[in-house]
């Protein structure tokens, strides 16, 4: 039998769901969120499940349903999604394979859409993606502040070069610069900061490979894809470099409650405007960089999204300057 998975907690649409299973032409699998559903996706890989289709509500906890779709799409191109949202119903990007349905639509409605997208061929298997960050024993975010009297593009310049960075980047927060070492040359972060006259304390939060769970893993690499392919087509477009001087960056330290810390990671790496996301090692800490269009626009979304996610005990922000 074709297997649907149902990624909602509306109670109508739930109501259409056990209308249609007890017809039995199709069976349905519920989940009430997008990390829930990326858990239901791994299992139903390992079982070699045939999937139909894929209904996302556009209101989800954690992960939206829009970016919940777009890895759906990294994960099982083939497969065709229905985003069940209260806008016209639709096509809306890859095609027929992701369309937009009314929330509030009949069984008879989506019996007929099912049977027309779901049955008429098998897909094709849910794609493999393995996650695997290039992080080293050296790798992590250097927090600098600096004596009154310090050179401070001199040491931005010598700490560049020194870790091959092509920018570090002053920030506005408890310290007065931030940087992302991501490679490293000789000797230990430590060494190469003391070395440098002018730095009254320096900070290094160093990057693990995390311990993931197969969803979470899957979930990372297909939403790191879907990013890309974000990227790659924005640098296809001439952008005008006023328009580019207008976004701003920000980092931000995440401490979390161990016992949720993979949930917490997952949504925090899927929030809006999380270029990067690395764990941080110690007791669950994690580091996001964010971009938007204003620092107001990345604190409203740091303030509204990561309350509901739950178990984050501490959240710190360092504004990008240059």
């Amino acid at each position: 039998m074709t297997q649907i998975l149902a990624v909602t907690g509306d109670p109508y649409v739930r109501h259409v769901i056990r209308t249609l299973v007890s017809e039995g032409q199709f069976d349905f699998l519920e989940q009430g969120d997008g990390y829930g559903a990326v858990q239901e996706l791994v299992k139903m890989a390992e079982r070699g499940d045939n999937l139909g289709a894929v209904l996302v509500d556009e209101a989800l906890p954690g992960v939206s349903g829009k970016t919940l779709a777009g890895i759906l799409g990294a994960v099982a191109p083939s497969v065709p999604c229905f985003l069940l949202s209260s806008s016209p119903a639709g096509e809306m990007g890859r095609g027929a394979a992701l369309r937009r349905l009314p929330r509030d639509v009949s069984p008879a409605t989506l019996r007929k859409i099912l049977v027309e997208f779901a049955l008429p061929t098998t897909r094709a298997g849910l794609e493999r993606i393995v996650w695997t960050p290039a992080f080293t024993d050296e790798t992590g975010l250097l927090l600098l502040s600096f004596a009154p009297e310090a050179d401070v593009k001199g040491i931005l310049d010598a700490l560049g070069a020194a870790f091959r960075m092509e920018k570090c980047s002053l920030v506005r927060g408890a310290h007065d610069a931030a940087l992302i070492l991501d490679t490293l040359a000789c000797g230990s972060v430590e060494d190469r900061v003391s070395s440098l006259a002018g730095i009254r304390s320096s900070t290094f939060i160093p990057f693990e490979v995390p311990k993931l769970s197969a969803a979470a893993a899957l979930l990372l690499g297909a939403s790191e894809r879907v990013r890309q392919e974000a990227m790659d087509e924005q640098s296809t477009l001439e952008v005008n470099p006023l328009e580019r001087a207008r976004f701003v960056q920000s980092y931000l330290l995440m401490e979390i409650d161990p016992g949720v810390f993979e949930r917490v990671f997952i949504a925090a790496s899927l929030m809006q405007g999380v270029t990067e996301c690395y764990p941080a090692r110690g007791r669950g800490r994690i580091v996001c960089r964010m971009t938007s269009d204003s620092f107001a626009k990345i604190d409203r979304t740091v303030a509204e999204k990561t309350g509901p996610m739950g178990g984050i005990l501490k959240v710190e922000s360092y504004r990008i300057l240059s």
